[in-house]
């Protein structure tokens, strides 16, 4: 009997794996990411508080779905990535009256942790899509009303902030300090944004008004980086990494006018503030 079960199976697997045999270029395997299991990324809670979205893998395409926490059932399509001619979405992200999203394609890794990336805006009430720059670039951040986007780009040879509308157009440039800048994230009072900036081997967290002016450095460290805004835009948390081979990530905040400064949480990076609570 056991030799007539492995039999059976054998014959299964044979078939199984016959039927899946199927030619396939390069590109697609590099590209396309045709190879890669179905299954879905980037879980993200909605400003409801009632619904959450995924990014979800569907055969040739990919679909942003959102979905009730109450039963993890889905309730409509957000984006559907075969509508548009698009390469495979690696993240996204809402503006924060989501009613705009940005769009991660063509993703490529740097250094560590950074990655660059072609993005676009889509707009979820028309359902139309633009580009947000020709060329790949990196961290964008829409401003509080999402008529804007900043974002980091090496573009005049050095990794400087810039803005531009985000329904398309021209980018402004509005870092000009010594050293080079990074992960600009705007203030949710829509009048400052916060950065990280390096200069002759030293970190700082910084913060510059939307037009680029009076820009103030918060801290001084041997690797400080990645500002998230408190929901009422008086704090910023941010990663701080040790030197060594036994250095160690904690979180720290620190208050805009640069006082307060303190560990949060040791072995922690990444920081993500929940939405102001009624």
């Amino acid at each position: 009997m056991r030799k007539i079960t492995l039999i059976i199976l054998s014959i299964f697997i044979c078939l199984l794996t016959n039927a899946q045999k199927k030619d396939i270029s390069l590109e697609e395997i590099l590209l396309e990411y045709s190879l890669y299991p179905k299954g879905f990324s980037n879980l993200k809670s909605m400003n409801s508080g009632e619904h959450y979205s995924i990014l979800k893998r569907i055969d040739d395409h990919q679909e942003i779905i959102k979905y009730k926490f109450k039963d993890g059932l889905a309730e409509r399509t957000i984006f559907n990535s075969s509508d548009f001619k698009i390469k495979r979405v690696s993240n996204y992200s809402f503006s924060k009256n989501e009613k705009l999203i940005l769009l991660a394609t063509e993703t490529e890794s740097i250094y560590r942790y950074s990655k660059r990336a072609k993005y676009f805006v889509f707009n979820v009430h028309n359902n139309k899509i633009k580009e947000v720059h020709q060329e790949k670039i990196r961290y964008p951040s829409f401003s509080p009303d999402g008529s804007k986007v900043v974002f980091e780009s090496d573009r005049s040879g050095t990794q400087q902030l810039y803005i531009m509308p985000s329904n398309g157009g021209n980018a402004k440039r509005i870092s000009f300090g010594k050293g080079s800048y990074g992960t600009p994230f705007w203030a949710p009072t829509g009048n400052l944004i916060a950065f990280t900036k390096q200069n002759e081997g030293v970190f700082h967290i910084g913060i510059m008004s939307s037009e680029g002016l009076e820009e103030t450095l918060l801290t001084t460290s041997f690797l400080d980086e990645g500002p998230t805004w408190s929901p009422n835009g008086r704090v910023i948390m941010f990663t701080r990494e040790t030197s060594g081979s036994g250095g160690s990530s904690t979180l720290y905040s620190v208050d805009v006018t640069g006082q307060n400064l303190k560990p949060v949480r040791a072995n922690s990076s990444d920081p993500s503030w929940s939405k102001l609570l009624n």
